[in-house]
C-alpha cells in the first residue's frame, strides 16, 4: 500500500479555511508527518529548566588561526563567553584542541560572579586523548573550586574551600567502568540537596554527595585553580552546555542529551 504525504497536497481555500484536496488513483493510506524536533536553542534562557550556557566549539572566534573566545549562545549571553586564557588554542575537526597547559576563563565576569554549577547539569562532548594524568575540568571561582578527573579515569574529584574553616573539602566519586579515551557525552549533575551524579553517554558511572555546599562557582574551564600547573584537559572539546535544575529539567535533560547525541554522532540509543 502506498503512503500519501498531505504536506504536498494541493491546497484549496474554502470558507476562509484551507482544505487539503487529495486525488489519487488506487488505494492510499494517510501518514502523519513526523513531529518537528525542538532544537536546544528553544530552551536558551535563565531559570529552572533552562540553558544559560551553550558554548559550541564550531562557533569559536579565531585570530591568526588561534581561538580567542567561544561565544555563549545560552540564556546568560556574553557574560559567560569562554575567553582563551592562552594564545595557542586551535580547532581540530570542529573541536577545541586543548593540551594541559591551555585553558579558558569566563572572564567577562569576576571570580565571585562566575557560573555556579550548584543546582545544574553540565554537559560536555569531548574526546580525551588519554587518562594517564589528572585532568582538571573546572576550577578557581569564589570560594576556590576544582573539578577533575583523576589519573586512571576511575575517580571524579570535587574540591571546594570552606568559608568556615578555610580548608578544602573533598568529595571523590568512584567511576565504574573507568573513563576510556574516546569521544562521548559527559554529564555532571550537582544538586543543592547534596547528590552528585556522573553520567557518560547516558550511562550512570558514579554518584555521591557533597556536604551541603551553598555554591560551586567555576571561573576556569579546562583548568584547576592554578593554570600554571598545566594540569588541564588533554582533550578535544566539541560542545559545552548547562541546564538548571527545577522546572522542566528532567524532561529537558533527556531532550538535550538526545540533541547532542544526534549533533555529534555519539551513537547513543536515546
Amino acid at each position: 500500500m502506498q503512503s500519501l504525504d498531505l504536506t504536498k497536497a494541493l491546497q484549496l481555500s474554502h470558507g476562509g479555511r484551507e482544505l487539503a484536496a487529495v486525488a489519487h488513483l488506487g488505494a492510499t493510506r494517510w501518514q502523519a508527518p513526523a513531529a518537528p524536533v525542538t532544537p536546544i536553542s528553544a530552551w536558551y534562557c535563565t531559570g529552572p529548566g533552562r540553558i544559560p550556557i551553550r558554548c559550541l566549539a564550531a562557533d569559536a572566534v579565531l585570530s591568526g588561526g588561534n581561538v580567542q573566545r567561544v561565544p555563549n549562545a545560552g540564556g546568560a549571553g556574553a557574560l559567560f563567553d569562554l575567553i582563551a586564557g592562552t594564545g595557542s588554542i586551535t580547532l581540530t575537526d570542529g573541536a577545541l584542541d586543548l593540551t594541559p597547559d591551555e585553558y579558558f576563563r569566563f572572564s567577562n565576569v569576576a571570580s565571585n560572579a562566575a557560573p555556579d554549577l550548584m543546582g545544574t547539569t553540565m554537559f560536555m562532548v569531548a574526546d580525551m586523548r588519554n587518562v594517564t594524568s589528572d585532568q582538571y575540568i573546572f576550577g578557581i571561582g569564589s570560594p576556590q573550586t576544582d573539578i577533575l578527573l583523576r589519573a586512571g579515569g576511575n575517580v571524579m574529584r570535587f574540591n571546594r574551600r570552606s568559608e568556615v574553616t578555610n580548608q578544602f573539602e573533598t568529595v571523590d566519586i568512584p567511576l565504574s567502568p573507568a573513563v576510556a579515551p574516546v569521544r562521548r557525552l559527559y554529564e555532571i549533575s550537582v544538586s543543592a540537596a547534596g547528590p552528585i551524579t556522573i553520567t557518560m553517554n547516558g550511562d550512570l558511572r558514579g554518584s555521591g554527595s557533597h556536604p551541603g555546599w551553598p555554591s560551586l562557582r567555576a571561573w576556569n574551564f579546562a583548568s584547576g585553580r592554578n593554570p600554571v600547573n598545566a594540569t588541564g584537559l588533554n582533550t578535544l572539546v566539541y560542545d559545552i552546555a548547562s541546564l538548571v535544575h527545577g522546572g522542566e529539567h528532567d524532561a529537558r535533560h533527556l531532550d538535550v542529551r538526545a540533541r547532542l547525541n544526534e549533533l555529534h554522532g555519539l551513537g547513543m540509543a536515546t
